[in-house]
């Protein structure tokens, strides 16, 4: 229950932080980092982090231990992904959003033994397969074109107005973290210290930031019902990234030296990479190629809204047009020549681009799992887990014609275009297909054009 005392609310973040780090395997890699984490006391919140520290308010207190853990690691992954840092330039509440889903799909997925998610928690299984910053992309466009965005089966309104990545009409800057009241001017603070003490600190207002272009809906919501919204507090302090670097590098290579070499799980260190070590920028590699699908006509369904036009800013709305369904196959390479570090990249690169394409029914087509045959074929959508393809990956020669022959017999070539990830070593195809096809190489271009093996057409592009 919430007291008036800030150290109690700073003494059961500790708690949680230093259960998870001694009790709970999977973060054990965490473990320094855990424990060095500043903890500051702020009035009116649950939780939230600026991506270097971890604030908690009174109502942290009114939860059951079981829930505390998991506000700790919701946060705690906020840090990992550096999601204060990727702020800038985005729309809070919007980034909010995409990162509470991810933070809490890999919590529930986790399954952590004495770990309760929070009532009313982001969960969306239409996202899973989506990172972060895709989910950002697909929000936005749907409050420029729809006025809305749709969460765990609800219609979220969105309102416009003001310039894009400000703060929100009447809040100041870190205000409306968690849950209640953000920064007022001479409030209080206090950040625990390496000797167990507390460091008061006062922190100054700062001025009024502008609008946001998109804000949050009024009304009951899964935005105003989720307990951790906007626990974000956008940072653009170098310093503190750099910190939070070093501590999260020290943290792994000290149980890695402890634990005879072994580190972060499989699990962990793809949700960690994926999510922070982007490789190819997907939307403009595809747009080139989405240009061709011509619209043929209008139509009135799911009309365009424009807000805020004329004198007196009314709405406006505009018929759309209407799109062909978009088509695609993409396959992946897994012979002998592939090793698992290549594997691993293709498969985090695959996630980023169906995360770019397939969404909302807008487009369709296949995953080819290749090596001298097509050995698994797997419908999209929907998006299909890494984890559940990582199981069913296979060894063998290498040939690239079963890909296409599995085009013409099964979609008689009537797709949009085919991206194949490979190293390049492979039979291709004698005959030139009728649709675009983009090969994502990791082989050297000059080294594979001296051995003979350059793609014969299509696009290249090197990973």
């Amino acid at each position: 229950m919430a007291t008036n005392n800030p150290n109690d609310a700073i003494d059961a973040m500790a708690r949680a932080l230093e259960y998870i780090a001694s009790n709970i395997p999977e973060y054990y890699p965490f473990s320094f980092f855990l424990k060095t984490t500043p903890i500051v006391y702020k009035k009116g919140i649950i939780a939230a982090t600026d991506g270097r520290r971890i604030y908690v308010g009174d109502m942290f207190l009114n939860y059951s231990f079981e829930e505390q853990l998991f506000v700790a690691i919701h946060e705690l992954w906020h840090i990992i992904a550096r999601d204060a840092f990727r702020a800038k330039g985005k729309i809070h509440t919007l980034w909010n959003i995409a990162s509470d889903l991810k933070n809490n799909q890999f919590i529930v997925e986790q399954n952590l033994k004495g770990v309760k998610a929070l009532k009313g928690s982001l969960l969306d299984s239409r996202y899973n397969s989506y990172t972060r910053e895709t989910i950002y992309d697909l929000m936005y466009e749907m409050c420029e074109d729809y006025g809305y965005v749709e969460i765990m089966g609800k219609q979220v309104p969105c309102f416009g107005g003001g310039e894009e990545g400000g703060e929100e009409e009447g809040e100041e800057e870190g205000e409306g973290q968690g849950e209640g009241e953000g920064e007022v001017e001479g409030e209080e603070e206090r950040e625990k210290n390496k000797e167990g003490g507390y460091t008061k600190q006062v922190r100054p207002s700062k001025k009024r930031g502008k609008p946001g272009k998109i804000e949050q809906g009024k009304g009951e919501s899964p935005l105003t019902e989720d307990p951790l919204r906007r626990d974000v507090i956008p940072n653009e302090n170098a310093a503190d990234q750099q910190d939070v670097e070093k501590r999260l590098e020290r943290s792994i290579k000290e149980y890695e030296e402890k634990s005879q070499g072994k580190g972060l799980s499989d699990t962990l260190r793809e949700l960690e990479e994926s999510e922070y070590n982007p490789k190819l920028p997907w939307q403009s590699i595809v747009q080139m190629y989405f240009q061709r699908i011509a619209a043929s006509d209008y139509t009135w369904r799911n009309p365009k809204v424009l807000y805020d036009v004329g004198p007196n800013q009314e709405y406006t709305y505009l018929p759309r047009l209407r799109q062909k369904a978009i088509k695609i196959v993409i396959a992946i390479d897994t012979s002998g020549s592939i090793d698992d570090k290549e594997a691993n990249m293709f498969l985090k690169e695959m996630s980023r681009l169906m995360g770019t394409i397939f969404f909302g029914g807008s487009a369709s087509g296949a995953l080819l799992l290749t090596t001298e045959n097509v050995y698994e074929a797997i419908k999209i959508p929907p998006i299909p887990l890494i984890t559940n393809v990582k199981k069913q990956l296979k060894t063998g020669g290498t040939s690239f014609v079963p890909a296409f022959e599995w085009v013409k017999t099964n979609f008689w070539d009537d797709i949009d275009l085919l991206i194949y990830f490979t190293d390049g070593y492979g039979d291709y195809p004698k005959t030139v297909p009728r649709y675009p096809v983009i090969w994502i190489i990791t082989t050297d271009l000059n080294k594979l054009r001296h051995d003979g093996f350059y793609p014969p057409f299509g696009n290249v592009v090197q990973l």
